[in-house]
């Protein structure tokens, strides 16, 4: 224990020192309970102002919360800004550019058939991008829609492409397009047609539909020429005596027949 002066001008000075180590401790303090989350005090810093009790200061203290929260604001902003930001909804192929594209206001599009890969992709790809104009939608739009108007397989597709390879509506039309024209299986000429044969124990109304399927891929093709075509392709004998005794004159009435 130090000792303790006992003249009256040391016992003062004992007293004095006393209360100023006791202001320094509660400044110490009062800095700790008021320094920023994860902050580190500065070497050598002094300590804060000591916390007066009286309450004419509380002006001081509302002023010292509403700069902590300030202070708060910035290290949210600071972390967020160093966030990365979220692609889960996009797909790899597309480019960084449409990172912060979203959709137009009560965007809903109507009257969009999937697409599966059979129809023609240039034919598709046209009603696709007339239906989402309609919805108020632009190309990025268009870009950002077209996984929802995709059948599986197609889907797949999309999903295979490179990595940030598509950057505009122009690039993606023109990847569609080139990989379903190719893969999209079109009939040629008209011999295909008489190539179509009922199968053993295939039903007339079978026959009929792919019969018919086949046409349709056939341009200029005359009446007689698929009359012919369907009579040849019947193989049950009694179905194709009696076709022959009522020959329809055009397809219209071969199709009411059937």
């Amino acid at each position: 224990m130090p000792q303790v002066s006992r003249t009256p001008g040391g016992h003062q000075r004992q007293q004095q020192q006393e209360q100023q180590n006791r202001r320094n401790q509660e400044g110490l303090e009062a800095a700790s309970s008021h320094r920023p989350r994860g902050g580190q005090p500065q070497a050598n810093q002094a300590p804060g102002p000591q916390p007066n009790r009286n309450n004419n200061n509380r002006g001081n203290n509302r002023e010292e919360v509403a700069d902590s929260i300030v202070d708060a604001w910035d290290i949210i902003n600071t972390r967020r800004r160093a966030q990365p930001v979220d692609n889960s909804d996009r797909f790899q192929a597309l480019s960084k550019a449409f990172d912060n594209i979203e959709y137009p206001k009560d965007f809903k599009p109507t009257n969009i058939q999937k697409y599966d890969g059979k129809q023609d992709p240039a034919q598709w790809l046209c009603l696709y991008s007339t239906a989402i104009s309609v919805a108020g939608g632009d190309t990025n739009t268009k870009v950002l829609y077209l996984p929802m108007a995709l059948e599986p397989a197609p889907l797949t597709w999309l999903e295979s492409l490179a990595r940030e390879s598509i950057h505009s509506w122009e690039d993606l039309k023109k990847a569609f397009v080139d990989n379903f024209q190719g893969s999209l299986h079109r009939v040629a000429t008209r011999h295909a047609l008489s190539m179509i044969k009922q199968e053993q124990g295939e039903s007339i109304r079978s026959y009929v539909k792919r019969f018919f399927d086949t046409r349709a891929t056939i341009p200029n093709v005359a009446d007689d020429d698929v009359i012919d075509y369907f009579q040849s392709g019947i193989t049950v004998q009694s179905l194709y005596r009696a076709f022959g005794r009522n020959r329809p004159k055009t397809v219209v009435d071969l199709r009411d027949m059937m």
